[in-house]
């Protein structure tokens, strides 16, 4: 389909001081609710930038096949001047955009970061999942996998239905390209065995009930990063800020308090 009138970047508020939010893959244009909720749970302390680095590329038509988060992250450093990077007082990187955020930090060490329900590296499982996806993506029709997808997501039925019906709805403004694009950068994934001595400690995220990234992925970022705090949020899939939101928020914004 035609991207050229979709948004790759979204900005919430105004000032100096940046939260950039690497947001989760979608084959559709995102959408920024769930920050623009955070902007106003923070009273607008910070500007919220929300920058989709797979639109921006499918737009510029700028990429590899076997692309990894560390060419998207390569990415970011070439738009990140239109941001300035001096402001970014903190970063939020969710499911793919964790994975982005992940490899941008090592350059960017001293940025406090919050990753949600994403992995640093693949196990069996992951890559398991994620080679299906691909394959039901690529052989089958939009809407089929839009809900096989959810079905991992998110523990809120009600949720589940509604999103899948919305997806049906604007399954003509889905991005075959796009989310192919970023299922081949999840599943080439992982991270180098170099140890990372981050100033901040990362907030590492993850759903208790989550099917796909749990605990023990969650607890492998321990192996790549010398400061992390893992939390687990209860009752809740991958969907965190959908699933348990009270909760998810709140340790969001302390962090931010503390560390930003």
């Amino acid at each position: 389909m035609n991207t050229k009138n979709r948004k790759w970047i979204f900005t919430i508020g105004s000032g100096n001081d940046i939260l950039l939010v690497l947001p989760r893959k979608d084959g559709f244009e995102i959408t920024i609710k769930e920050w623009e909720l955070l902007h106003n749970l923070l009273y607008g302390a910070f500007k919220i930038i929300v920058l989709d680095l797979p639109e921006y590329l499918i737009q510029k038509n700028n990429y590899k096949h076997d692309i990894t988060p560390k060419d998207m992250a390569n990415t970011l450093f070439s738009v990140i001047d239109e941001i300035e990077i001096s402001k970014i007082r903190g970063l939020i990187g969710v499911s793919l955009g964790g994975m982005i955020a992940q490899e941008f930090i090592r350059n960017y060490y001293y940025i406090p970061t919050i990753i949600i329900s994403s992995i640093s590296k693949n196990n069996e499982k992951t890559t398991s999942v994620f080679r299906t996806w691909k394959n039901l993506l690529k052989f089958s029709d939009i809407n089929s996998f839009q809900i096989a997808l959810k079905t991992w997501l998110t523990t809120d039925d009600i949720y589940l239905e509604k999103n899948i019906l919305q997806s049906k709805k604007r399954s003509t403004n889905f991005s075959k390209r796009k989310e192919l694009l970023c299922l081949n950068a999840i599943t080439n994934h992982n991270l180098t065995d170099i140890k990372m001595n981050n100033i901040k400690p990362i907030l590492v995220l993850y759903g208790e009930k989550s099917p796909l990234i749990g605990k023990e992925e969650s607890f492998d970022f321990c192996e790549y990063f010398e400061r992390v705090k893992i939390i687990g949020i209860r009752d809740s899939g991958m969907r965190i800020l959908n699933d348990n939101p009270i909760e998810a928020y709140s340790y969001i914004l302390k962090y931010i308090k503390k560390e930003c």
